[in-house]
Order: C-alpha cells, then structure tokens, then sequence
C-alpha cells in the first residue's frame, strides 16, 4: 500500500513538472506573493487534470461494464 502511494505520488510530481515545463520546473523569481500565485495555479490545474482524467476512466469503465451486461443476456 505504501509503495502505491509513493507510486502515485511520483506520477503526480511529474505530471506538474510536464505542466510547468516553460519554466523547467522551477519558479524564477524572488517575489514570495509570485511563487505562491504559481503553485496555487500549478495546484489548480494539476487537480484538474486529474479530475478530468477520473472522469474519462468512469466513463470508460462504464461503457465496458454496459457492454458485458448487454453480451450476458
């Protein structure tokens, strides 16, 4: 359990830096107020990402699974 976590994690990390990749990763300025807007945008967007990725799983899933239901009768 906790090797998938880190797993998930790692995944995670490096769908932020792909995000973030104009700035190779990394904040470029000295302006406290700058960075934290950044991360809170870098948050923002990797969460929907994410949000939006669970969302074309379920509806993948659930296309499959209505397919097996319909093949069973």
């Amino acid at each position: 359990m906790f090797g998938e976590v880190i797993k998930h994690q790692i995944i995670r990390h490096n769908l932020v830096r792909y995000v973030f990749f104009a700035d190779q990763g990394a904040f470029k300025t000295n302006d406290y107020e700058e960075m934290i807007n950044k991360a809170s945008s870098l948050s923002f967007i990797s969460n929907a990402i994410v949000l939006y990725n669970t969302e074309q799983m379920q509806i993948i899933y659930l296309k499959q699974y209505k397919r097996v239901i319909l093949n069973k009768y």
